[in-house]
């Protein structure tokens, strides 16, 4: 797969290309307009930002930084697991 330098230089056909061809899908979530898509690729993750108001994608972008995963920590459930 795709090297997190090469991933960020890659028009945005390209790392969509990657995300659907190659990418671990792990988890959503939605705002009022926009879906959030979290993904991994190889040792970095890959944020798709699709607008559901034009069916477009608004922006793919590859990070490493735990802070940057906060939204997708806090729509985590685990209320069963602490009962």
């Amino acid at each position: 797969m795709v090297a997190f330098e090469k991933f960020s230089k890659l028009s945005m056909e390209e790392k969509a290309w990657y995300l659907w061809n190659g990418g671990s899908f792990l988890m959503a979530y939605e705002s009022e307009s926009l879906r959030f898509n979290l993904f991994r690729i190889n040792n970095y993750y890959v944020e798709l930002v699709y607008n559901l108001q034009t069916n477009d994608i608004e922006k793919i972008r590859a990070f490493f930084t735990d802070t940057l995963l906060v939204p997708y920590l806090q729509k985590i459930d685990i209320s069963e697991l602490v009962e």
